[in-house]
Parts: structure tokens; C-alpha cells; sequence
């Protein structure tokens, strides 16, 4: 079935349906974001020690993610059984610090684009659904400008007291005194959400300043993961989606809901 594809500036004023946001939207805002991978940023600069190496080459992939969370499941398990195996916690702990790192590296913090959260919040407002592949906290940080602005517009992710809500469509729904609501969704995930012990998805909370830090510092206390999906071949970034549950309910649900998009990146 052929696609038409219309010159934005045909169609700017009067669409409003869902705007999907690649990695060149994230590069607008801040250069830093302009790197092939976290894994390959990692291995450019030094931050790969070999048995870190070894994990990525034995599971043949570069999802940091992923082999976060492996050797963080291993290791808790030897722990709860009482096994000594130091090497198993070391490793896990050398690929979280090296994660840590490559994100500290390409990852500005917010007073460093804060000018620009305004333009963007302004902008995504205008459409129903906002989709960003970005794992970055720039989609992020404008939901979180949005509350305290009074223009009766509502730009929300659908987590509530930090759980995504299962029947997000009913936040479609105008309350409070607004006139437009814009949902926003993560389906590569994002660095504020995470999965603890027990696989539970939540996400982080916290104001604009100095979040990204505390996000990297929670990571240290090993009592969960990051959720995201940054890497990887298709067949590997699929199957990632399909083992979250928020990730796989943005894929089957939101993204085949839309009718069009306006892709920017």
C-alpha cells in the first residue's frame, strides 16, 4: 500500500497527530548526542576492560543494557544462594561504572539545554502523541517543564506514582480544566525508567536539575537496572522490547494506533 509523504510546511498548521522523534531531534538540541553507540563510544575512549569485552562478544551484541542486566541477574542470584564468586559481582560492576561513563560522557545535564526545553515543550504540545526513540532525558525533561506551566495543555507519559497506567488511553481525557492533552512514549525506553530484582518497571522521579546525576548514582545502589533499548541489531532490539512489559505494550498498542506521523530526526 503506497504512502504519501507531504512537505511539512504543506500540513504545519492544522496536523496534530504523532510526532515520532529520532536521534537527529536529540543532535538539534546538543552535539554531544552526535555518536555512533555507546558501546563503540566505550571501546573509542578506553572504557572497556577486556572481560567486559569478552561479555559483549559471548552474547554477540551491543545493547549495554542487556549485558547490564545479565550479569547483574547472575550476580544477585549467586548472591541469594550464597555462592562466592567475585568475579561475577566485579564484572557486573565494571560494565554498570563503564555504562555510567559513556553516558556522563555524551549525556548533557540540564542547565546545559534548559534553554531550549521551552521551545520544545511548545512545539510537542501541538500533537496528540509524541514518540521518541531516544533513550535521552530531553522528551523527559519537557513533560516535566509542562507541569508547571498554566496553558491548559497537559503533556504526560502515563506514569502514575511512578507505574506506567495499563489503560493509558483513557489519559487521552482532558481534566483539570484543560482543552488538549499530548502523550508522550518511550518505545526504545528511556534512562528514567528502570527494572528492579523482581522485574517490576518503574520510573524515576525527580526535578529537571540534577537528575540526570542522581539516575547515574541510583544505578550504584544495585538495586535495579536502566530500561532502555540502545543498541543492537533489529532482531535483538525486537526481542528486547518483547521481554517489557512497558516497552512491548508501547509496540503493540500505541505505535499501531497511529493513522501518521511527522518524523523529525
Amino acid at each position: 500500500m503506497p504512502f504519501h509523504i507531504n512537505n511539512w510546511n504543506e500540513v504545519s498548521r492544522h496536523y496534530t497527530g504523532a510526532l515520532l522523534l529520532g536521534n537527529g531531534a536529540s543532535r538539534a538540541v546538543d552535539d554531544r548526542f552526535d555518536y555512533g553507540s555507546l558501546v563503540q563510544h566505550a571501546f573509542d575512549h578506553g572504557l572497556l576492560a577486556g572481560d567486559v569485552q569478552n561479555l559483549f562478544r559471548f552474547f554477540q551484541t551491543e545493547d549495554f543494557e542487556l549485558v547490564l542486566r545479565l550479569v547483574w541477574q547472575a550476580s544477585n542470584v549467586n548472591k541469594s544462594l550464597n555462592i562466592p564468586d567475585n568475579q561475577t559481582h566485579n564484572a557486573y560492576v565494571r560494565v554498570r561504572d563503564t555504562l555510567i561513563q559513556a553516558v556522563r560522557d555524551v549525556h548533557p545535564e540540564y542547565q546545559d539545554v534548559s534553554v531550549k526545553i521551552p521551545i520544545i515543550y511548545e512545539f510537542v504540545k501541538r500533537f496528540d502523541t509524541v514518540i521518541s526513540l531516544n533513550y535521552d532525558l530531553i522528551l523527559y525533561w519537557a513533560v516535566m517543564y509542562g507541569l508547571d506551566i498554566q496553558d491548559r495543555c497537559s503533556l504526560k507519559d502515563c506514569f502514575v506514582q511512578g507505574v506506567f497506567d495499563e489503560d493509558w488511553r483513557r489519559l487521552r481525557q482532558p481534566i483539570n480544566g484543560n482543552n488538549s492533552v499530548t502523550l508522550a512514549f518511550y518505545p526504545h525506553g528511556s534512562l528514567v525508567l528502570a527494572r528492579n530484582l523482581v522485574e517490576s518497571e518503574f520510573k524515576l522521579t525527580g526535578n529537571g536539575i540534577g537528575l540526570l546525576e542522581a539516575i547515574l548514582q541510583g544505578w550504584e545502589t544495585e538495586q535495579y537496572v536502566p530500561l532502555f533499548v540502545s543498541e543492537g541489531t533489529a532482531q535483538q532490539k525486537i526481542k528486547s522490547i518483547h521481554g517489557s512489559s512497558y516497552l512491548s505494550t508501547i509496540y503493540r498498542e500505541v505505535l499501531t494506533s497511529t493513522q501518521s506521523l511527522k518524523y523529525i530526526g
